[in-house]
């Protein structure tokens, strides 16, 4: 059997990816995450096209349940800014970032 759990699903295995999380105060941890970038639709005649321009992080809501505006995420090469926490209140919590 599967386990689909938020651990399982964040996992380095499955979807997950390491991030290092850094919050304004000061505390920094390793977490995983579901990195999501930028996309945009196709568009043409009777097609509606639909994007994104934020670059998101699906988070452990446990890992990040203080993050506020201004708390940094590090992943590869590059560094994030959180602009926005959005909790589902199912144990996940999406952070908005911005590039550095």
């Amino acid at each position: 059997m599967i386990d689909f759990g938020i651990d399982a699903f964040l996992s380095t295995d499955i979807f997950g990816q390491e991030a290092f999380y850094k919050s304004a105060d000061g505390i920094s941890r390793t977490i995983n995450v579901v990195l999501e970038t930028p996309y945009s639709a196709p568009e043409g005649t009777g097609i509606v096209g639909v994007s994104d321009v934020a670059t998101t992080a699906l988070c452990k809501t446990a890992d990040v349940e203080d993050a506020v505006r201004g708390d940094t995420l590090h992943i590869g090469d590059v560094t994030y800014t959180v602009t926005e926490t959005m909790p589902d209140g199912d144990g996940f919590t999406t952070l908005r970032l911005s590039k550095e």
